[in-house]
């Protein structure tokens, strides 16, 4: 009888998203800090970059989340401390982004947000890093028995 596969080792698996999540956040935090290099020297416009900015910030704090999601994941039963921290600032973050897309929207009107879909993504991978960050707080939470 065949069925679906089953996961042998979903840490291993959990440890690979995070892998992956953790260099785009490098990826695209080392983008924003480049838009924001560029609007002090002139050649962009605040309401043009607020969504890039508002994305490479998130990043980079999601690279701090990422990490110490991942220092947990193979720490284990002693990284329960650090998976609670990590799935508390992912919680923070994404419900941080709306709260400055709406301010950024509310200061520079709607031209502010014309990189609409920048900000659409940034939701999305902070949703993603929310849900990773869980399952390593699940997996801490297992292993030390609570």
């Amino acid at each position: 009888m065949t069925g679906a596969p089953t996961i042998r080792h979903p840490r291993l698996l959990t440890r690979a998203w995070l892998v992956l999540l953790l260099l785009s956040n490098l990826a695209i935090a080392a983008i924003g800090l480049q838009v924001l290099n560029e609007q002090r020297h002139g050649s962009g416009t605040t309401p043009d970059t607020g969504a890039l900015e508002m994305w490479g910030v998130s990043a980079a704090i999601g690279v701090v989340t990422v990490a110490l999601a991942l220092v947990a994941s193979f720490a284990g039963r002693a990284g329960r401390g650090m998976s609670d921290i990590a799935w508390g600032v992912a919680w923070l973050r994404l419900i941080a982004l709306p709260v400055v897309a709406v301010s950024i929207a509310a200061s520079f009107g709607l031209n502010g947000l014309s990189g609409g879909f920048v900000v659409v993504v940034a939701i999305a991978e902070a949703a993603t890093t929310l849900v990773c960050a869980g399952a390593v707080r699940r997996q801490c939470m297992r292993l030390a028995g609570a």
